[in-house]
């Protein structure tokens, strides 16, 4: 019914209304509290953090989505929960996989890739501090 699609999707639209109201959240006290090479250094900051988890978000939301719903739909035997949980399980094993190699690429190499993305080198600190924290 509407109303059951209603009490899952607009939670799930806060998801991605989240990252926008924080995002200009940050503006308003950086630009506030920090100064304007601060304000400044947001922005490669968050372009850049934003890119790389929603490339590989959105691919780990697809595959998840997918695997478990195939695992809950066919397949042998007579526990389509179990099943799932199983497909689950390994997606979840690729999500911690991913993750770390996420946080191995934040804390050695958010300083060169905003260098490659053109961010001025006076920034390039500041940005990478706001990139790892974000």
């Amino acid at each position: 019914s509407k109303t059951e699609m209603l009490k899952f999707a607009l939670p799930a639209l806060g998801i991605y209304l989240a990252d926008p109201l924080m995002s200009n959240i940050d503006n308003a006290f950086v630009g506030r509290f920090s100064g304007t090479a601060a304000l400044a250094a947001l922005g490669p900051g968050t372009v850049f953090a934003n890119n790389v988890l929603f490339l590989f978000g959105s691919i780990l939301n697809s595959a998840t989505t997918g695997l478990v719903s195939r695992a809950w739909a066919g397949g042998s035997g007579e526990d389509p929960a179990g099943r799932a949980q199983t497909a689950l399980g390994r997606t979840m094993s690729v999500a911690w996989v991913i993750g770390l190699s996420l946080s191995a690429f934040y804390a050695f190499a958010t300083p060169w890739a905003l260098s490659a993305m053109g961010t001025p080198s006076g920034i390039v600190a500041t940005a990478s501090q706001y990139a790892r924290i974000k």
